[in-house]
């Protein structure tokens, strides 16, 4: 505070000295001595305060004028790119309408995106190539919000062509089968879960192996596997077990054992997703998964998350040995 009043004396008549002796006589001198200079001094304080009172308004005045003017500027930048991220999304819905009239599937058309030069199809238009090439050079150089928002206008392109949710889904009807290693906490998973399901039947594995070996012969759609202990601690071998294989995690139950006591988690597996009705009660979370060396994806995708209304309820790290030396992943779980 001396140091301010003393800067401000700098331009009024009062010296920056008597500020300064007056502070130390103020909290020094015995006050029975120093009734007349503290009562003087006080004076001088109100003056220098006033002064520097002023001066400090008319700062925050032309602070608060210039940040008008840059959220003025900032606010026409972002409608405008807003339009333009607008425009290329209409765009690229309209290239791949054809396509999709034509019967290609979201994940060909998505395929077709990223690289229509190698991509075969007799209803190819012409100058397709240069122009997905052009709008991922422009999305490239946007920033993740700017990329978020063009997913979210690119999705209501894809809604406008009559493309749903459930597109993006496996079709067909699984059948309702269960695999997993017999035990009281699995049983106990498996009521839970399996009641879901109209005609649920389950056959028994030796061990968590011939689990994936049923699921990759068909000969069961789901398996039954420990997922977390307690604490939310995750299984190191059941994770480097679903990421090697690229299992999808479809849903997940606790349970508690005979004592009520075991606290632990099992999961629910399979080759591909489901997504079944919510029914009241349930806790709904998705889960992403990518590759450790790509850094840059994830600061994107929690980015992305946040500007569309998710939580991030956590973020997991696991890796595992490989014969080309060694694997990683970030398992980004949002709500």
């Amino acid at each position: 505070y001396m140091s301010m009043c003393t800067d401000a004396s700098a331009n009024s008549t009062i010296p920056a000295y008597a500020v300064v002796v007056a502070s130390f006589i103020i909290a020094y001198t015995d006050l029975k001595i120093n009734i007349f200079f503290k009562n003087v001094f006080q004076n001088v304080f109100t003056k220098c305060e006033g002064e520097m009172r002023e001066e400090l308004n008319l700062v925050f005045k032309a602070a608060e004028d210039n940040l008008a003017r840059i959220r003025e500027s900032e606010s026409a930048a972002c409608e405008l790119c807003m339009f333009e991220l607008s425009d290329i999304s209409l765009a690229l819905t309209e290239s791949i309408e054809p396509l999709y009239k034509d019967g290609l599937g979201v994940y060909d058309l998505f395929a077709y995106i990223k690289d229509s030069e190698s991509f075969t199809t007799g209803t190819k238009a012409s100058g397709d190539a240069m122009f997905y090439e052009l709008v991922r050079g422009v999305l490239a150089s946007r920033t993740e919000l700017d990329k978020g928002a063009f997913c979210a206008l690119f999705a209501d392109g894809l809604a406008a062509l009559g493309i749903k949710e459930s597109d993006f889904l496996p079709s067909g009807k699984r059948n309702e089968s269960f695999t997993y290693v017999k035990n009281v906490f699995a049983d106990e998973a498996y009521d839970v879960l399996s009641a879901d399901f109209d005609d649920a039947r389950v056959r028994y594995s030796r061990d968590f192996s011939e689990c994936l070996r049923l699921i990759y012969t068909k000969e069961a759609s789901y398996a039954l596997l420990p997922f977390e202990e307690r604490g939310g601690t995750r299984l190191a071998s059941v994770l480097e077990l679903i990421y090697r294989n690229d299992l999808k995690i479809n849903a997940v139950t606790p349970v508690f054992g005979p004592d009520g006591m075991a606290d632990l988690k099992y999961a629910l597996v399979s080759e591909s997703f489901t997504v079944d009705e919510a029914t009241p009660g349930d806790d709904r979370y998705l889960e992403i998964r990518i590759r450790d060396d790509k850094g840059g994806e994830l600061s994107s995708l929690l980015s992305v998350a946040v500007m569309l209304g998710y939580t991030v309820y956590r973020v997991n790290t696991h890796k595992f040995l490989t014969e080309e030396g060694g694997d990683g992943f970030y398992s980004v779980v949002l709500e």
